[in-house]
């Protein structure tokens, strides 16, 4: 089968706003431009769709918009699908019947809904004894109101029901604010409602990741760490080295039931509904001198740095010794001055099965106007 990748990492903001003709913030589609190659080291054969073709990225031959319209493709497989991809690509060429619907793209919004995590957390709990509480679905600001004076502690997040890289989340301490109040009714008019959580100290994020096909199937642990709630890292290592350091706060067997009733949940819900890898947040968090689950951060249906992590470490690296960072700079000879000493500093070794062993590896080109690079070290 003759598959084409895309890295359409706007696709969050692309499925809240919804609109077929959404124009992406500048940023986002600065990182799609610079880091499209990133999906290349995924996937033995294909086709990954980049701005400008490079030599030497991955293992997927370079095709560029002006070939879409007449390459023999069976299957597309972006980082996720929305109403805005489906456009671009229509007008590209692409042939219909390659595309999603109206109606399944309508599935996959309602899906990303974190409504789907707040229904599948209460199931959870009817399975696993667990001292999370569920957040609550808030349609007005006087309900949000309400319920910072009842949350914890008064502090309390609010979420965007549809929202991703860290933003459309509000943190209120003590009070909210008359900021805080106008940001809460813009997201209820514009979203319908908004979510509130009490605040978790936060240990350490990860999650697990999924495949949906014939059946809900596990993919792997996903250890990471966020920086101003945007992804920063991941540690590439095998699900035995995340249970065991997980295994400093949590018991395995609170891990393995969550696991299995994830799957059991999914497997329920999206029957007939929807194809592809999903991936559902977690953060272990401490409670007093406790440290406790929180097993249903978020949901996430489309492709996640956890599970590119995944492939990655399955098909390029040699142990468990590596990390991949996504680097920012906003000046491109500052990031080349960066990489450069990071390669000097760090020089690539393989083992003599060609793995990675130790080193610094570039997992997308940099250019003239690049500023995003994804890097292994």
């Amino acid at each position: 089968m003759s598959i084409l990748y895309v890295f359409n990492p706007e696709h969050d903001l692309s499925l809240a706003n919804g609109s077929p003709f959404f124009n992406a913030p500048l940023s986002a589609q600065q990182f799609a431009k610079d880091c499209s190659y990133l999906l290349s080291w995924m996937f033995d054969d294909g086709y990954v769709w980049v701005g400008k073709k490079e030599v030497g990225y991955g293992s997927l031959e370079n095709v560029c918009s002006e070939e879409l319209s007449s390459l023999a493709i069976d299957k597309i497989v972006p980082w996720g699908w929305n109403a805005m991809l489906v456009n671009t690509l229509q007008k590209l060429g692409v042939e219909s019947a390659l595309l999603p619907t109206a109606e399944q793209q309508n599935i996959i919004k309602t899906l990303s809904h974190r409504q789907t995590a707040i229904d599948a957390l209460k199931w959870i709990k009817t399975q696993i004894p667990l001292d999370v509480e569920l957040p609550s679905f808030i349609t007005n600001t006087s309900e949000a109101e309400v319920f910072f004076e009842n949350v914890a502690n008064r502090n309390a997040v609010y979420k965007m029901p549809w929202s991703g890289s860290g933003k459309g989340i509000k943190y209120c301490v003590d009070t909210l604010t008359e900021n805080d109040l106008k940001w809460l009714e813009n997201v209820v008019v514009k979203q319908g409602g908004v979510v509130g959580e009490r605040y978790y100290d936060v240990v350490q994020n990860f999650a697990m990741e999924f495949c949906v096909t014939d059946k809900v199937e596990f993919v792997g642990y996903s250890l990471f760490d966020t920086q101003n709630g945007s992804y920063k890292s991941s540690a590439l290592v095998s699900d035995a080295v995340v249970v065991e350091r997980l295994s400093k706060w949590l018991a395995v067997d609170v891990l393995q039931q969550s696991k299995a009733a994830i799957i059991r949940y999914f497997s329920e819900c999206l029957s007939q509904k929807y194809e592809g890898y999903f991936g559902v947040d977690m953060f272990v968090y401490s409670d007093g001198n406790d440290y406790k689950l929180h097993p249903m951060v978020e949901v996430n249906f489309r492709l996640t740095m956890g599970v590119v992590a995944c492939k990655i470490r399955e098909r390029l690296l040699d142990n468990d010794n590596m990390n991949m960072y996504v680097y920012y700079n906003k000046s491109t000879e500052k990031l080349k001055e960066y990489c450069a000493n990071l390669q000097q500093n760090n020089p690539l070794i393989r083992s003599e099965n060609g793995k990675i062993k130790l080193g610094y590896f570039s997992l997308t080109p940099i250019r003239n106007q690049t500023h995003y690079h994804i890097y292994l070290l």
